[in-house]
């Protein structure tokens, strides 16, 4: 697969940033030269009724995640909050996050287990957050079948609406690799069976000293 793209010495991508409100401001600690974020809109989106807050929408670079506009092998970790929902016209949950409807979403799936992996680097991660409303969470693990699935956790929000349709699932992924890591990294394959015991070790070690002295 050849690369494609710019480049960036960006070390994460955020590939659906919206209005960026999951990181509550711990974001900021990063310089802009460790994160790039993505979205495909930009500019503020409110919605008509009252009491209702606007969103403003500043990625980095404007562009599609099925689409991603960057070489292979770029990034160590992609964040991945698309929309959960498909969602009434005009809505407030559409004018902040946006809204996909389930056979996009499973085609958006499909087209970022290609994407994600291209530009992820080797061993990269790839972190998805989804809510279980219309089933989102449950696709994830069969649709990124270029990674594995390293972490499932739920999170159900606080709230008067308690049910298992406000649980929030993250799931950590790690690119796969048909090539073991050592012969990419070109480093000489390793027989672990053969290490001992620290404990071991110490009395070997003190034996030949004693062999030596003696």
């Amino acid at each position: 697969m050849g690369k494609r793209g710019r480049d960036t010495k960006r070390m994460i991508l955020d590939a659906c940033c919206g209005g960026k409100s999951m990181y509550h401001s711990l974001n900021n600690q990063f310089t802009q030269d460790e994160i790039v974020y993505i979205d495909i809109r930009k500019g503020t989106f409110t919605c008509p009724y009252k009491g209702t807050i606007a969103a403003v929408i500043k990625p980095t670079i404007l562009a599609d995640c099925k689409h991603l506009p960057f070489r292979d092998n770029t990034f160590r970790l992609i964040i991945f909050d698309p929309p959960h929902l498909s969602t009434l016209w005009k809505s407030d949950l559409e004018a902040r996050y946006g809204s996909i409807d389930v056979a996009n979403f499973r085609l958006m799936l499909r087209a970022v287990n290609e994407e994600f992996y291209r530009v992820l680097k080797i061993q990269g991660i790839l972190l998805t957050k989804t809510l279980d409303r219309q089933r989102r969470s449950s696709y994830m693990r069969p649709f990124l079948s270029n990674f594995k699935c390293l972490l499932d956790i739920d999170y159900r929000s606080k709230g008067k609406e308690n049910t298992s349709q406000n649980t929030t699932h993250w799931h950590v992924f790690i690119k796969k690799t048909s090539v073991p890591l050592e012969s990419q990294l070109g480093i000489e394959p390793q027989d672990y069976s053969t290490l001992k015991p620290p404990q071991q070790l110490t009395l070997q070690a003190a034996s030949e000293s004693a062999t030596v002295q003696s």
